[in-house]
């Protein structure tokens, strides 16, 4: 596999010399130099709530002209079918970002968020898998004690999010196949501003 594109989302990550090492605690920092991010889940409504339902989990690829950024996702709530996240549909979503004003990565672990036009309409889906709720549970352990690296000018979104899979098919939650498949066609997905899916 080759060397990942930077993902541009991350806007001026220092590049540090040393040798590569995790943040403290995911790269979250205490309030009020770092707020958490909006979480629909503990709301605890169905609307927001994981359903105990076989569901399509996705990789996402944002690649326009200004990003370049990885995440995984599955629609959440109370619907009469389950597909691929639309906007305006709660997901869980599972990705690191750059905070406003720090010059690293966090891993919040698993957000419930609304999906926006953005991250839907200009955004790739690559299928990995219809999982079950416990599988998606086992999938969102794992995102939430993946290690968040310190900036190197190298490592990103994307090496963080294919540990993830790759963790998850040794666990028994993705099938390795797919995931190969997935990584492959999202390392080549041009700077579009056009949906795709696949799966």
């Amino acid at each position: 596999m080759g060397a990942h594109p930077r993902c541009t989302i991350e806007q001026d990550l220092p590049t540090l010399s040393e040798a590569k090492k995790p943040l403290p605690n995911l790269g979250r920092e205490p309030t009020p130099f770092m707020y958490h991010p909006i979480d629909l889940a503990p709301l605890r409504v169905p609307e927001y709530t994981d359903q105990d339902v076989i569901t399509p989990v996705h990789l996402r690829v944002l690649r326009a002209a200004d990003a370049n950024h990885w995440w995984l996702d599955w629609p959440v709530g109370v619907r009469h079918n389950y597909h691929r996240a639309r906007r305006g549909d709660a997901v869980k979503r599972l990705q690191i970002v750059q905070e406003r004003g720090h010059a690293h990565l966090t891993n919040w672990g698993a957000l419930t968020v609304i999906a926006s036009e953005r991250s839907t309409c200009a955004g790739w889906a690559f299928l990995l898998g219809d999982l079950t709720l416990a599988q998606r549970r086992k999938l969102e352990g794992i995102a939430a004690v993946e290690p968040v690296w310190a900036p190197d000018g190298e490592w990103n979104c994307q090496d963080w999010v294919v540990s993830v899979m790759r963790k998850a098919v040794h666990a028994g939650v993705m099938d390795n196949g797919i995931v190969d498949d997935a990584i492959e066609e999202a390392l080549a997905v041009p700077p579009a501003c056009r949906l795709a899916y696949y799966g």
